[in-house]
């Protein structure tokens, strides 16, 4: 069985996720939306990036994207 890769804080990696529809970007751990730092969506990848690492969030380098952009 493989060893699943963890994050900072030891639990594995966060999913980031693109709601190409609406624009916002989301990130959701073991099936659940995460919150961090009070926030559950962001407008862009570099914030989501910079509250991920400030909360020690371990994000996934692998994006899911829902659709197409308008």
């Amino acid at each position: 069985m493989p060893k699943s890769r963890s994050g900072f804080d030891g639990k594995p990696l966060a999913r980031v996720i693109h709601m190409a529809t609406t624009g916002v970007w989301v990130v959701k751990r073991q099936g659940r939306m995460l919150e961090i730092n009070g926030r559950l969506h962001w407008g862009c990848p570099r914030s989501l990036a910079a509250d991920a690492e400030r909360a020690g969030v371990a994000l996934s380098d692998l994006v899911m994207n829902t659709g197409r952009q308008a």
